[in-house]
C-alpha cells in the first residue's frame, strides 16, 4: 500500500477514536497500566486462536441500519484492526461483505448476513472462526447517521473520482465528478454508490475518503469551537463496548503511533460464482500467513512481505 492509503486508514481509526474520546473525558498520560487495562484476560484459550499479550483486536462495523435496540440490517463494511500497544503498529484487514463463510446455526452464506441473523455477537464469532484470532472489542457506526454531522460541519470537500448517477430503491444518487463541496445528503449518496466494475471495493475506498474529510473538517480552525456539539452528534452514531476510560487510554497510546507503522490489506481471495450467487472466496493458505503477519509478532522473510503487499494491491 502507498503512504497515502496508509494515512487514510489511520485517519479512519483516529476519526472514530479521537472524536469518541473528546466526548468521553480528558487525556491520560501514557504508562504501562494503559496497556494492562486494555488487554483482556487470556489465561485460557480453548479455541487455540492466535493471541498476543500486548495486542488488541478491534472490529470496525459499518452497518446498513443503526437504530437503538433494532439491528435488522446487514453489515456494510467490516475491518479487523489489530493494535500493538507497545510498538504502536496498526494492521487493518478488510473483510469483503460477500465473503463466503460458515455462520454458526445458519450454514454457509455471505458474511454480511451474519449481522442480520445475530447482530454484533454473531459477526464477531464468525470473524473469529474465519481468522483464528480473538475480537476483543468492536465499534459500530452507520454512514447514514453522518448526514447530521456533515451538515453541522458546514459540508465536506471531496474530489469525486467519477460521475455518479443511479436510481436507488429510495431515491437518487446524482453527483458530478471533480472537487465537490458536499452537504449531508450528497455525502451519503457518495458513500452509498457502488454501481461500477469493482463494486464494494471502490465504495470502501470512498468511505475511507469520506471519513478522512469528516475528520479534517471537524478539526479545522473554523470548526474547533464547535467540537462539543459535533461530539454529541458523533456519539449518536457510534456504538462500542470500549468504555470511556478505555477509549481515553487507547487514545493516549495512539498519540505515539506513526503512520509509517500502518498496514492495510483485504482478505486474500477471488470472486467466485456458486449456486447462482456471487461471492468472495477466501484463500485459506494466504489468509493464515497474512493473519500471522498482521496480528502477532511473527516476522516473515522480507520477500514474503513484499509479495503480500503486491498481491493485496492486485486483489483490491
Amino acid at each position: 500500500m502507498t503512504k497515502k492509503k496508509k494515512k487514510i486508514s489511520f485517519k479512519i481509526i483516529m476519526s472514530i477514536l479521537i472524536l469518541a474520546v473528546a466526548a468521553g473525558g480528558a487525556w491520560y498520560y501514557w504508562d504501562s497500566t494503559n496497556i494492562s487495562s486494555l488487554v483482556p484476560d487470556r489465561e485460557t484459550n480453548p479455541n487455540g486462536w492466535l493471541v498476543d499479550e500486548t495486542r488488541i483486536n478491534i472490529l470496525l462495523i459499518g452497518a446498513d441500519t443503526f437504530e437503538e435496540g433494532h439491528d435488522t440490517g446487514r453489515s456494510d463494511s467490516l475491518i479487523v484492526t489489530g493494535i500493538d500497544l507497545e510498538s504502536g503498529e496498526i494492521s487493518m484487514l478488510s473483510i469483503p461483505r460477500d465473503t463466503y463463510v460458515e455462520i454458526e446455526g445458519h450454514g454457509h452464506n455471505k458474511i454480511n448476513a451474519a449481522y442480520s441473523y445475530g447482530g454484533v455477537p454473531l459477526v464477531r464469532s464468525t470473524i473469529e472462526n474465519l481468522l483464528g484470532i480473538p475480537i476483543d472489542y468492536y465499534a459500530k457506526t452507520d454512514f447514514a447517521g453522518f448526514r447530521e454531522i456533515v451538515d453541522l460541519l458546514g459540508g465536506i470537500d471531496i474530489d469525486v473520482d467519477k460521475r455518479m448517477y443511479y436510481h436507488t430503491y429510495d431515491g437518487m444518487i446524482d453527483i458530478e465528478p471533480g472537487m465537490q463541496h458536499l452537504d449531508g445528503e450528497k455525502a451519503l449518496q457518495y458513500v452509498r454508490f457502488r454501481h461500477e466494475a469493482l463494486g464494494d471495493i471502490s465504495r470502501t475506498e470512498r468511505q475511507q475518503k469520506f471519513l478522512l474529510a469528516v475528520y479534517q473538517a471537524a478539526t479545522s480552525s473554523e470548526n474547533i469551537s464547535r467540537l462539543p456539539e459535533v461530539m454529541s452528534s458523533f456519539m449518536k452514531v457510534l456504538e462500542t463496548d470500549l468504555t470511556n476510560s478505555q477509549l481515553t487510554r487507547l487514545s493516549s497510546i495512539a498519540r505515539r503511533f506513526d503512520t509509517e507503522n500502518i498496514r492495510h490489506s483485504t482478505l486474500p481471495g477471488w470472486f467466485w460464482n456458486y449456486n447462482g450467487g456471487s461471492y468472495w472466496k477466501n484463500n485459506e493458505e494466504e489468509t493464515t500467513e497474512l493473519v500471522k503477519i498482521y496480528f502477532s509478532d511473527y516476522e516473515p522473510e522480507p520477500e514474503a512481505i513484499e509479495e503480500d503487499a503486491e498481491g493485496s494491491e492486485e486483489n483490491a
